[in-house]
């Protein structure tokens, strides 16, 4: 790199959105002249790191990423970008899906997530206001509501304590589950069948009132 000299001249401090920062003009050897900025004392306004005159936001990078990815605004559009080109290019999504599959399954991903589990349960579900969280009976609850919604997710509500007292009288639970399923397809087909009865009935009492 050929060395530059800086010009007597006074320095000239510009404001911009960024800050304030300085102007030199700097003399190359070669002919002609280029103007050189340099920060004045700019620091990250989190980290108090050094950054340049052509930050914008008034953070380093690693904070500037922090704060970028805690906007929920932007996390949503990005989300909703994801999901988008999911919609619009199916192989693209099956691929990144058989990627990730890949990844996940090499002995390196398996011994980070292992220690990443460990870490966390050393660092984290160890201190005792996330103990004091975790071990609530609220928190007990919301669990139990959480595992029967996900076991039980093919049963309606509704049959969800004549299907657990099926299971304790012996029944196996695949023949629960089809009884139960079998009850609601008959239920909602009466229901439909049910509506349309009213609808025309309905239909012609507004028949019968035209004349």
């Amino acid at each position: 790199m050929m060395p530059a000299f800086v010009s007597p001249r006074p320095a000239m401090v510009v404001e911009g959105r960024a800050g304030r920062f300085t102007v030199h003009r700097v003399e190359p050897p070669a002919p002609g002249r280029i103007a050189h900025i340099s920060n004045v004392g700019r620091v990250c306004s989190d980290c108090a790191a050094p950054i340049t005159a052509k930050s914008r936001t008034g953070w380093c990078r690693p904070c500037s990423a922090k704060h970028l990815n805690s906007d929920p605004e932007i996390h949503a559009r990005r989300i909703a970008g994801i999901h988008r080109k999911f919609a619009e290019d199916p192989q693209f999504k099956a691929e990144q899906a058989a990627r990730m599959a890949v990844n996940a399954s090499t002995p390196a991903a398996v011994l980070a997530r292992v220690a990443s589990g460990k870490r966390a349960a050393r660092e984290v579900l160890a201190r005792s206001d996330i103990k004091a969280l975790t071990h609530s009976a609220d928190a007990r609850a919301r669990r139990g509501r959480s595992v029967t919604n996900t076991k039980l997710a093919w049963c309606p509500e509704e049959w969800r304590d004549s299907y657990r007292r099926m299971l304790s009288a012996g029944t196996l639970a695949k023949d629960a589950k089809a009884m139960i399923l079998d009850t609601v397809r008959v239920q909602a087909k009466r229901e439909v069948a049910a509506r349309q009865r009213a609808m025309a009935e309905k239909h012609a009492r507004d028949l019968a009132s035209r004349y």
